[in-house]
């Protein structure tokens, strides 16, 4: 038997209508790529129901009940569909818990002159991991990860995203592709962080280049720092040409213990490496990765480090964020109506015997500045369920005609939500990233604010 059969779980998937007439029930999740009639429920005795094989993890779905989605009301845990409303959450196998070595294998691109790994566990960083190219030309990579489900794909010379061939589980990726998705669990090796034991952990280290582990942290001052696993190793040791430094520990997280050291500048260029500790082991952090010898040292050069430093006003300043459609409502006119294009079906009342449909959106005004009732409960909406759709006005003249009260509080700094234009109220969904939202103002009422 496979390890892939092995590590695949019974689930069976419940679902009872509250009323009867209802004539189809799926069930579409993260493990059919939310396809809406690949699994199909059978009705028994008012119940429906279906068991799928799926390979341990943590999985969203809904129940698609005559073409309507439906979060599972009997889930144990729900997370947000970003669309306004919930998806529930099934964990298959979920004894597993702590950090695994899994190895990451891309046959083929040879001429490739770097291949990196990504996902969400380095937040999707392009460069963060880099591969190895053995003689076979197979480019290899091992990674420490939580146990559970990980999308990843891998990057071709730093720019061109592809999904692993070889991957069994997929899942889509939000861009009209798919993301491989890697199963960790108990077939994965356990990695245990331990002092005293010999051992380093290094597999959830990435390969930096150039400048990796120092800035210019202000004129005159380099500050070097690097990571270990959380009660991994004695002590980090930081070697620049002849001189060594030991790291001082700044800070720990559940995962983690980052080092830093500060050192003056003395000279324009500099070779460093960090050195790991753990009772008889020593080893080498540089170019090339971990080595048990001094390999190629990392190289720093102060001429031509793109250094920033933060400017006083920032250190020293007391930064206030406003929220635009929420902060003051300067000048009415502005106020939206909602016959942009991108507001079509999507700015209709519904029939006063009906209320909104499960993600159905409704875009409105709320003509009541000071009624906040509808941030709390939507009374159009079937689900109790915020109103995540509505708009109050606010816009740029409002924050210009509230500068002297700002400035009252102590503010010196402004710090502003999206202001591009955009469909929704936070306008993170922006449509034009070089306009300025035309229910916010005019771009000269906008010139005015800035001066």
């Amino acid at each position: 038997m496979s390890q892939t059969e092995k590590s695949c779980f019974p689930v069976t998937f419940r679902f009872e209508p509250l009323a009867g007439g209802v004539e189809k029930v799926f069930v579409a999740g993260d493990f059919n790529q939310w396809n809406p009639i690949a699994n199909q429920l059978h009705e028994e005795g008012g119940v429906y129901s279906l068991t799928i094989q799926l390979p341990r993890g943590k999985y969203a779905y809904k129940f698609v009940v005559d073409g309507r989605w439906i979060a599972d009301p009997n889930a144990d845990s729900y997370s947000s569909d970003f669309l306004g409303e919930d998806n529930a959450i099934v964990e298959v196998g979920k004894n597993v818990t702590g950090l695994r070595i899994v190895d990451f294998v891309l046959e083929g691109h040879p001429d490739a002159e770097k291949v990196f790994v990504t996902g969400d566990f380095c937040a999707w960083k392009p460069n963060q991991f880099l591969m190895r190219k053995d003689s076979q030309k197979i480019w290899h990579k091992q990674l420490v990860l939580d146990s559970g489900q990980h999308p990843y794909k891998f990057v071709l010379n730093g720019d061109t995203y592809i999904s692993d061939p070889d991957a069994i589980h997929t899942t889509e990726d939000g861009f009209g592709g798919v993301n491989s998705l890697k199963i960790v669990d108990e077939f994965c090796p356990e990695a245990i962080p331990q002092k005293r034991n010999n051992v380093v952990l290094t597999a959830m280290f990435g390969n930096d280049e150039q400048i990796a582990g120092c800035n210019l942290l202000e004129p005159g001052i380099i500050e070097f720092s690097a990571k270990a696993f959380l009660n991994d190793i004695e002590r980090i040791e930081l070697l620049i040409g002849d001189i060594t430094f030991t790291m001082r520990e700044t800070y720990r997280d559940s995962q983690f213990v980052y080092y830093k050291r500060e050192v003056p500048i003395e000279k324009s260029d500099y070779r460093y490496l960090f050195k790991y500790i753990d009772g008889n082991t020593i080893l080498y952090y540089g170019q090339e990765g971990f080595t048990a010898e001094t390999g190629k040292w990392f190289r720093f050069n102060t001429d031509s480090a793109a250094a920033f430093f933060t400017p006083e006003w920032v250190c020293n300043g007391i930064i206030y964020q406003i929220f635009p459609d929420r902060f003051a409502n300067g000048n009415p006119a502005l106020n939206p109506d909602f016959y942009e294009w991108y507001y079509s079906g999507k700015n209709t009342l519904p029939p006063p015997d009906e209320k909104l449909r499960w993600g159905q959106q409704y875009y409105h005004f709320v003509n009541n500045w000071t009624d906040s009732s509808p941030l709390k409960l939507n009374p159009l909406h079937s689900e109790e369920k915020p109103d995540w759709w509505c708009f109050y006005g606010g816009d740029i003249p409002g924050i210009n005609q509230k500068l002297d009260y700002l400035e009252e509080l102590g503010v010196t700094i402004l710090y502003l939500n999206p202001i591009f234009e955009a469909r929704s109220n936070h306008r993170y969904d922006a449509a034009d990233f070089k306009k300025l939202d035309p229910r916010l103002g005019k771009t000269e009422d906008f010139q005015k604010f800035v001066k």
